[in-house]
């Protein structure tokens, strides 16, 4: 299986990003960079050094849904002619902002978080929603634990790996001890930015998916 990595410019301190051309049937992109112009062309342009246009691509696979790591699926899915977007069904970084809902403003309270300290953050990651374009839920396909994602060379297993979001997923090819974790492993910050409430956002939101007790 031919898996080639992709660095892909951010505007965030952590710096580039990996995205990853799984160059196999059907042709696959694990993760896709932020909506900024640069990233686009930088995207485009290494696809093309492998003989790849954003046309060809059949799926995209997020490992998460924060926007340097999702902010072009939505563009690359329409050029690709609806390429299918699969995501773990306990992200919402896609369709809605991090701090958007009230739920998230009483669980920073009640941790202590002044208010206004709160106010700062939203505001903070309302700018950064623009990095990426919303899906609906009817666009996406679900990851699940242990599914494999199947290719001609090969397949890749999907591993739940919470902690940096809650439906953070990994990706690893036993055959030959390869993984693509996503932000699960970080150089130089910690890989857990920011609470979230799981069971009343999931809830709320999506009615169809299970409670955690």
């Amino acid at each position: 299986m031919k898996i080639i990595p992709l660095s892909i410019p951010t505007p965030f301190y952590v710096g580039d990003v990996n995205v990853y051309l799984v160059k196999e049937d059907p042709l696959t992109l694990i993760d896709v960079g932020p909506k900024t112009p640069q990233a686009a062309a930088a995207l485009r342009e290494k696809l093309a050094q492998n003989g790849v246009q954003f046309s060809d691509v059949r799926r995209i696979v997020l490992t998460h849904a924060h926007e340097d790591h999702c902010g072009l699926a939505k563009q690359v899915r329409d050029e690709a002619k609806n390429a299918e977007v699969l995501i773990h069904e306990w992200e919402t970084g896609h369709l809605f902002g991090r701090l958007a809902h009230e739920e998230h403003r009483q669980l920073m309270l009640r941790s202590g978080v002044p208010e206004n300290v709160f106010e700062e953050m939203k505001s903070l990651y309302e700018d950064i929603s623009l990095l990426t374009d919303s899906l609906d839920v009817g666009d996406l396909k679900p990851l699940h634990d242990d599914m494999e994602l199947e290719f001609d060379g090969g397949s890749l297993r999907v591993l739940h790996t919470p902690g940096h979001t809650p439906g953070s997923c990994s990706f690893v090819r036993e055959a030959d001890r390869t993984l693509i974790c996503g932000d699960c492993v970080l150089k130089r910050i910690t890989p857990n930015p920011i609470l979230a409430p799981i069971r009343s956002t999931r809830q709320n939101a999506f009615p169809h998916w299970p409670s955690i007790s």
